[in-house]
């Protein structure tokens, strides 16, 4: 169900498959557990890429004295990974 329950999240049922999923998440207390905690990760991960994307533009603007570009701790450290 969890899977299912991910699909449906993730917009990646058919009409034909809402079903069984939804009803789960009106009558079983695990699948509506899931669904939250789904949803709290999404949110997490949501809120992660805003502040990556954040520092990276404040990055891009300001960049780091030379002293401190690619230092970890840096008030304006971006992974050299990261790239928009």
């Amino acid at each position: 169900m969890k899977s299912t329950i991910s699909a449906l999240m993730d917009g990646e049922l058919g009409a034909g498959e809402l079903h069984e999923p939804l009803s789960a998440l009106g009558a079983d207390s695990e699948a509506r557990e899931t669904w939250r905690t789904y949803h709290l990760i999404s949110d997490a991960l949501r809120a992660l890429h805003q502040q990556l994307v954040a520092v990276a533009l404040r990055h891009r603007r300001h960049p780091p004295p030379p002293g401190l570009r690619g230092r970890p701790g840096c008030y304006a450290y971006v992974p050299q990974t990261l790239t928009l």
